[in-house]
């Protein structure tokens, strides 16, 4: 996830924080009592919203042509390192905390070939262009998406 990703998440859960802080501070309490309750409540909901941001799911996806080239990219940063022709490997920048889920679509390329994705973990995956007649490697332009848990979201 980006920075600004990370600011937005920041925000929303200071805002929500805040409103819980809010509510909870009444006309009726002390100054000593207020300070005690509302810290212990926000304590409790700040540690209850960043266990479930936590388990956020990041989407990252990309378009790559036949000479690894990235053309256009979302979510996690990645690299594109061509193996051999028809074979490229994509590293992300930010691994993820387990192996995620990849799909991915092939344009076809030179010799009408399709996609084989192969060696996927939580760092990245290697795809294939495959000869639909002979099998064997063909470049080609493709698209992939990638959907798993994010990693080192922290409360600080």
């Amino acid at each position: 996830m980006n920075g600004d990703n990370k600011s937005n998440i920041r925000i929303v859960l200071i805002g929500a924080i805040a409103s819980i802080a809010v509510t909870n501070i009444t006309a009726g309490n002390t100054p000593s009592n207020i300070s005690k309750n509302t810290t212990e409540k926000v304590e409790n909901v700040k540690d209850s919203i960043l266990e479930e941001v936590r388990k956020l799911t990041v989407v990252t996806g990309g378009e790559v042509n036949k000479n690894g080239k990235k053309i256009n990219s979302v979510g996690i940063p990645f690299d594109v390192e061509v193996i051999q022709n028809g074979q490229y490997r994509i590293k992300f920048k930010k691994p993820f905390r387990q192996k995620p889920i990849v799909v991915a679509i092939g344009d076809g390329g030179d010799k009408g070939a399709y996609t084989e994705i192969t060696n996927i973990n939580n760092k990245g995956f290697v795809l294939e262009g495959r000869d639909y007649l002979k099998h064997g490697l063909a470049q080609l332009n493709f698209q992939f998406l990638v959907v798993g848990p994010e990693t080192n979201i922290s409360s600080d």
